[in-house]
């Protein structure tokens, strides 16, 4: 495995300007097109997020690449396309690097036939924090709003996204916290109302655990982590 030396290189303002001072010339004798949109440095910047973004590099480092103090910034510079998204998650799914019910699914389906189930069941993907959702809401409303990490049949998510773990940690935490509670009212001679909310919480712990062993999280504490949160 070859090291890419170029990528820990700081690239200051100045050099990008001189290369695209240049681009046209370049696009011109490379790729063969003379006239080409008009192209500034912070138009680069979208376009390296954008490109970064589509290759797996978290926001935490794209943030600290960019010089940047949010996270939450970098987000604006990420301008993937609905269409790319769902070609992105549906080889992920196809290539076994992704978890959920549609997943599962795919790998006991003929080779022949993978491909067109993929692309009838992804065409829209919308992140919810813990995981993706692949509903298609142009054809037909979310029947279990709030419900996507409780063995929801659109939920999928990436077995290897680091950039998601603190979250989902964090949900399976407190979900469990409020399993708890729920076991503890069922203890109590008050009327039980809480059957619904602890199938919810039992399917909704399960499919978190399977994430973050996916992420490479074998063992997790939520006690300990919601404290050391809340030391934090």
């Amino acid at each position: 495995m070859s090291e890419a030396y170029w990528l820990p290189v700081e690239c200051t303002h100045s050099m990008l300007t001189t290369f695209l001072r240049y681009i046209d010339d370049l696009v011109t004798e490379f790729v063969g097109i003379e006239d080409i949109p008009e192209f500034t440095t912070h138009d680069f910047r979208h376009t390296l997020n954008t490109i970064l973004d589509e290759g797996g590099l978290s926001d935490l480092l794209q943030t600290e690449w960019f010089g940047r103090s949010d996270p939450k910034d970098t987000k604006a510079y990420q301008h993937t396309s609905p269409e790319k998204k769902a070609l992105i998650i549906r080889e992920q799914i196809k290539n076994g690097e992704a978890g959920g019910m549609l997943a599962e699914q795919i790998v006991n389906l003929p080779i022949s036939i993978q491909d067109a189930v993929l692309e009838a069941r992804v065409q829209a993907v919308h992140d919810v924090g813990t995981g993706l959702c692949i509903h298609n809401f142009s054809q037909l409303p979310c029947e279990r709003h709030l419900q996507c990490s409780a063995d929801c049949k659109d939920y999928v998510w990436v077995k290897d996204d680091k950039k998601r773990l603190e979250e989902q940690k964090r949900i399976l935490a407190i979900t469990v916290q409020a399993q708890e509670t729920v076991l503890q009212q069922k203890q109590s001679k008050r009327v039980k109302k809480s059957l619904d909310w602890e199938l919810h919480n039992e399917k909704k712990i399960g499919v978190l655990t399977k994430q973050l062993k996916d992420n490479g999280v074998v063992e997790f504490d939520p006690k300990a982590y919601l404290e050391e949160l809340s030391n934090a």
